[in-house]
Parts: structure tokens; sequence; C-alpha cells
């Protein structure tokens, strides 16, 4: 039975860290889709701020004007600038008027 004992642990340590491998590959797979709806978010606002640049040219009383559909699904400016914490003038300046 002595033999048999090494080998048995060995696979018995061998199988506790393929399930740990695969918890942390879950944990950091998910964290990394979770992250990714903000670079989604940083596209749609960039993409609605050089609609307002350069078919508004940063006129802020348009602002609520600026709109954009990407897949069905209908984005604003002033809601995005919102979102972020600012509006008007802010707004303006966050897409690179200068205001």
């Amino acid at each position: 039975m002595k033999g048999l004992e090494l080998p048995i642990n060995l696979i018995i340590i061998i199988i506790i860290a393929g399930v740990i491998l695969l918890a942390l590959l879950y944990l950091f797979t998910n964290a990394w889709q979770s992250g990714g709806g903000g670079v989604q978010s940083e596209n749609v606002f960039r993409s609605l701020c050089q609609k307002f640049v350069t078919q508004y040219n940063c006129d802020t009383s348009k602002i609520s004007q600026v709109s954009l559909t990407i897949s069905g699904k209908t984005y604003s400016l002033s809601t995005e600038c919102s979102s972020r914490g600012v509006s008007g003038d802010a707004c303006a300046r966050a897409c690179g008027c200068l205001i």
C-alpha cells in the first residue's frame, strides 16, 4: 500500500489544482466580459461627440438632438453625458469643443 500512496496523493493535488485554475479562469473571463461594456460605452460616446462636433458645430443648445442608433438601440448625447455626470458646456468640453 505504501507504493500507491504517493501517486494517489499526487492525483488528488493535480485535481485540486485543476479546479482552482478553472475557478480563476471563470472569474477572470467574467470580469473581462463585464468590463467590455465600458469600452462600448466609450465608443458610443466618441461617436456621438463626433456627430455633435461635425453636424452641430458644438452648439450646446442642440445637445439633446444628437442621437445615434447602433444595432437597433438609440443612444443620445445628453443621456451619455448625464451618465458621466456632466451636462451643457461641460458635455461639449468633454467632446473636445472649445467652450
